[in-house]
C-alpha cells in the first residue's frame, strides 16, 4: 500500500478531488470547502509536508495550483483552518 492510501485508511477520508470523482460529488465539496478558510498543504510520496498557503473562500483552486508547484509535491491536503481539521485530500490530475 503506498503512503497515500495507507494516509487515508487511518483517517477514513476518501478521494474526493480526485479527476475520478463525480463532477457532481467535486462541485458538492467545493461548495463546501468554500464555506470556510483552508490550509492547503503539500506533500511527498512519503507523506512529509513540503509547504502550505492558507486561502479563503476566493483563494482555493489559486492556492492549490501555487502549492502543487513545489516540484516534489505528489499530492496536497486541505485542511479547515482550525488546527488538525482536515478537509480533503487532492491529487495532481
Amino acid at each position: 500500500m503506498n503512503t497515500r492510501r495507507a494516509a487515508r485508511s487511518r483517517t477514513g477520508h476518501g478521494d474526493p478531488l480526485l479527476p475520478s470523482a463525480s463532477s457532481g460529488r467535486r462541485d458538492a465539496l467545493f461548495a463546501q470547502l468554500r464555506k470556510r478558510t483552508l490550509v492547503v498543504r503539500a506533500l511527498d510520496g512519503q507523506g512529509m509536508m513540503l509547504g502550505f498557503e492558507l486561502a479563503d473562500v476566493r483563494e482555493l483552486e489559486q492556492a492549490i495550483e501555487k502549492v502543487f508547484g513545489h516540484a516534489c509535491a505528489e499530492y496536497l491536503h486541505v485542511h479547515f483552518a482550525a488546527p488538525g481539521c482536515y478537509a480533503a485530500p487532492a491529487e495532481r490530475a
